[in-house]
C-alpha cells in the first residue's frame, strides 16, 4: 500500500532512511554527488535498502578520477592523454597543459557532480592572476549548494570563485524553509493561466527562475512535450508519420506532404494529413523578409493593451486549425499528475 510523507527540504535526506522499507522504493543515484558517494551506498546497505548503483568499493575507485584513470590503464582500457596525478593551479598546471597541447579539458580530480568539467583554450586562461567572471551556477556550485565533494573543494580555486562569499559547510537543504506547495501551485497557476498540477507546483519550487519561461512557452505553443525530440528541433520530415498523444487514448497521426512556395506576406502553405485526411494551413516562414506590414496584435499579458473586436470568420484555414486548437485547450486541462 502506498503512503505519502510530507517533509521539509531540510529533513528529506534524513527522513528517507526512516521510511518503512515496504513503502520505500528502490532508489537510484541518477547523477551528481550521490552517484559518486560511496558512504550513501553503504548507508543504504546498512538500512537494508537496495540501491541501484555499483558496489561502494568500486565507487571509491571511480569517484577519484586519478585512481579511475590508473584502474582503466591497468585493465587495458584505452584512455586519453592526461595528467597521472592531481594538478594544482600554478606553474605545474601550465607545464602539464603545455605538454598535452591546447585546448585541454580540466576536471576536478575528486569529481564535481557532473558540473566540473571545463575546456581551456589557451595558457592565459590558467594564469592564477587573471580575473575571471564566473556564472552564478558555477559560483553556487563552489559554495556547496549541490553538496560537498569528497575531500572538499580545492581551497585556492574555491576562494577565487567565491570572492568573499561564504561557503556552505552543511547539507545544502539544512537551512532551507519548508516548501509551500499550495503557494507554489497558486503562482504556477497564475503563470500558466490555468489550474496547475502537482508536477507544475514542484517544477516551480525546484526551478523558480526557469518555470516562468516554460509557462510562457506553453501559453504560446501549447504542450510541445508531446512532440518527438527530432521533430521539435528540426521539424517533420516529408512523408514521415508522427504520432501525437494529446490525451490518454487520443492520438493524432500527422504526415507532412509538402511545403508550398513562399507568398508575398512571408507565409507558406503546408500540406499535410491528419489521421488520413488531407489538410493545409498557412504558417509564417521567419527566415523570409516580408514586404507586407502586419498589424500589431495585443499582448494578453500587458494590461495596457486592448484588442480590437471582430467577427470570427469560418474558413477552411480555421477548420484545419481544429487539431491545434484542441491541443491548446488540452494544455489548460493538464490531466497529468
Amino acid at each position: 500500500m502506498e503512503r505519502s510523507l510530507v517533509v521539509s527540504q531540510a529533513e528529506l535526506f534524513d527522513s528517507a532512511f526512516r521510511i518503512p522499507h515496504s513503502t520505500f522504493h528502490i532508489p537510484h543515484s541518477a547523477f551528481g554527488f550521490l552517484s559518486e558517494n560511496a558512504e550513501f551506498a553503504r548507508a543504504c546497505a546498512r538500512a537494508g535498502i537496495v540501491f541501484v548503483s555499483p558496489p561502494p568499493d568500486l565507487r571509491d575507485l571511480l569517484g577519484d578520477k586519478v585512481a579511475a584513470r590508473n584502474l582503466a590503464r591497468e585493465a587495458g582500457v584505452p584512455i586519453l592523454a592526461g595528467s597521472d596525478s592531481p594538478v594544482l593551479p600554478g606553474p605545474g598546471a601550465h607545464e602539464v597543459a603545455g605538454a598535452l597541447s591546447y585546448p585541454v579539458i580540466v576536471k576536478a580530480a575528486l569529481g564535481g557532480g557532473g558540473c566540473s568539467m571545463r575546456v581551456v583554450e589557451s595558457a592565459d586562461a590558467l594564469a592564477p592572476e587573471r580575473e575571471l567572471a564566473f556564472p552564478e551556477s558555477v559560483v553556487e556550485f563552489f559554495q556547496g549548494r549541490l553538496g560537498q565533494p569528497h575531500g572538499g573543494f580545492p581551497p585556492e580555486v574555491q576562494d577565487r570563485v567565491l570572492r568573499g562569499r561564504p561557503a556552505l559547510t552543511d547539507r545544502p537543504g539544512a537551512n532551507l524553509p519548508p516548501a509551500d506547495l499550495d503557494a507554489a501551485r497558486e503562482k504556477a497557476s497564475a503563470l500558466l493561466g490555468c489550474p496547475a498540477t502537482t508536477r507544475d507546483a514542484l517544477s516551480y519550487v525546484l526551478y523558480p527562475r526557469v518555470f516562468p519561461d516554460l509557462a510562457a512557452h506553453e501559453r504560446t505553443y501549447s504542450d510541445t512535450s508531446i512532440l518527438p525530440t527530432p521533430t521539435f528541433f528540426f521539424g517533420p520530415e516529408p512523408g514521415a508519420e508522427i504520432k501525437l498523444e494529446i490525451e490518454e487514448g487520443k492520438t493524432l497521426i500527422v504526415k507532412l506532404l509538402a511545403v508550398g512556395e513562399p507568398h508575398a506576406d512571408g507565409k507558406r502553405t503546408i500540406f499535410f494529413e491528419l489521421n488520413g485526411q488531407p489538410r493545409e494551413v498557412e504558417v509564417l516562414d521567419r527566415s523570409l523578409a516580408s514586404s507586407v506590414r502586419e498589424t500589431p496584435k495585443a499582448d494578453p499579458s500587458d494590461p495596457d493593451h486592448r484588442s480590437a473586436r471582430r467577427s470570427l470568420v469560418w474558413s477552411s484555414a480555421w477548420r484545419s486549425h481544429r487539431a491545434t486548437g484542441y491541443a491548446r485547450v488540452r494544455s489548460c486541462s493538464r490531466s497529468r499528475p
